[in-house]
């Protein structure tokens, strides 16, 4: 029977409201209970948009995962009774975004190609950098030739981790280009 019901009713978008920074245990509970109640056919994909990151914080490397959309949930399902009810109970979950709670609109083809299409991008143009300074900031310049020296950020290059510091020498304002492990925060 539900091999018939499954080619019945067809499987669209849905965006899920979820706990902020409990999506990934949100994801993972979701797609056990949908085990559990054996719905799997009824469900697609249980989707989580994230970029990987690289963070320089005082000169170390960190690679970590940004979620693309902080508290929701991507689902491909069928909108029948029980699935409604499985993600509506699961623990953490807000509720269904667009149309109304009872009864959820599907989202349209085009946003969740635009939501595919920046993961392979963020796949295939590898991590994005994230720096921790911003044009205007104050820091010490802390290891080279102008050791101790305090200036203004004047651009950052987070693609080459690299920054263009404002500092003073012999009375006159002077750039210095930086990588960021050679300078600190003030």
């Amino acid at each position: 029977m539900n091999d018939i019901a499954e080619n019945i009713v067809e499987k669209k978008w849905y965006a899920v409201q979820v706990l902020v920074g409990y999506e990934k245990s949100v994801r993972e509970n979701l797609l056990e209970r949908i085990d559990q109640h054996d719905l799997g056919g009824y469900f697609g994909d249980v989707l989580l948009p994230v970029e990987n990151t690289l963070e320089i914080r005082q000169g170390k490397k960190k690679m970590t995962e940004r979620k693309l959309y902080p508290g929701y949930l991507f689902l491909e399902m069928c909108m029948i009774p029980e699935c409604w009810h499985l993600v509506r109970k699961t623990r953490r979950v807000g509720g269904f975004i667009s149309g109304t709670n009872e009864e959820p609109a599907a989202l349209a083809l085009d946003v969740v190609s635009k939501i595919h299409r920046q993961m392979q991008d963020s796949i295939e143009k590898g991590p994005v950098i994230r720096a921790q300074f911003a044009t205007g900031d104050q820091v010490r310049i802390k290891e080279g030739p102008f050791s101790d020296f305090s200036g203004t950020v004047d651009s950052v290059n987070a693609e080459r981790s690299r920054l263009t510091v404002m500092v003073m020498v012999f009375g006159r304002s002077t750039p210095v280009e930086l990588d960021f492990g050679q300078v600190d925060k003030i």
